[in-house]
């Protein structure tokens, strides 16, 4: 095994940048590595191997929501305790050798800034695909006033057709609940046949029994007016996707 008079990086720290920056920390430094090693025909499989894996990893905080329930240092722990044993199986031999040899290693102050700096790029990517997909999501998304109050109904004119929305605000107005009082703001989505409802609250409302047995009666009254449609209330604080209290006819 021919030993490379460049720097390398070591194992512990490719686990370190890996830790802090992700895929891309990882990808980086492994192909550096691989540079030095002259072994320059693994070079693309291990881009390709960073770039599907950094889609995976940031993807799957979209498409899976239960994620979200997982603590934030557990992801990057098993991410980079996959890419330590990926690195002791591919590049471990050539390390230790390089070691043993006296061969020279990048300092863990030059492993620290690529880490941080992969970290700046992917936040970047990240919010950036974040902004994208809240555009087009949004791009079909309207509002409608009703009565002196201006209470204000949001929909998605791609998803529920705005004569539906408007028997919606109707119930809501017979039922008292879009009232001459307070202004108040619903968000209406359709579901296959089924209705959901997303009314801000304030926080804490989901504590109060009170408030909760009034949102009852406004979701009977609603639904007893569409009886061939089921009807989900949300009761959400400052998101849509915070839902504090979900109720159903039946619940």
């Amino acid at each position: 095994m021919e030993v490379t008079t460049e720097r390398i990086y070591t194992d512990k720290e490719l686990a370190l940048a890996s830790f802090l920056g992700g895929p891309l920390a990882i990808g980086y430094l492994i192909a550096e590595n691989y540079k030095a090693f002259r072994q320059h025909d693994k070079l693309r499989i291990t881009w390709v191997a960073t770039i599907l894996s950094a889609v995976v990893i940031f993807g799957s905080h979209f498409v899976i929501p239960a994620l979200e329930k997982i603590p934030n240092s557990l992801i990057p722990l098993i991410y980079t305790t996959i890419a330590y044993a990926l690195v002791n199986r591919f590049q471990g031999g050539r390390i230790a050798a390089h070691i043993d040899a006296g061969g020279k290693v990048y300092s863990w102050k030059r492993t620290i800034g690529v880490g941080l700096v992969s970290l700046v790029i992917s936040l970047v990517v990240l919010f950036g695909t974040v902004l994208l997909i809240g555009i087009i999501t949004n791009a079909n998304v309207t509002s409608k006033t009703y009565g002196s109050m201006q209470h204000e109904v949001s929909f998605d004119k791609a998803n529920i057709p705005e004569n539906e929305v408007d028997r919606i605000a109707y119930s809501l107005r017979l039922a008292g609940f879009l009232d001459d009082e307070v202004t108040k703001y619903v968000y209406v989505k359709k579901v296959d046949n089924d209705i959901e409802l997303y009314i801000s609250v304030v926080d804490g409302i989901a504590a109060n029994n009170t408030a909760l047995h009034s949102y009852r009666l406004l979701l009977k009254n609603v639904q007893e007016r569409h009886p061939d449609t089921r009807i989900y209330l949300n009761l959400v604080v400052k998101r849509l996707d915070n839902v504090v209290k979900r109720m159903t006819m039946g619940d």
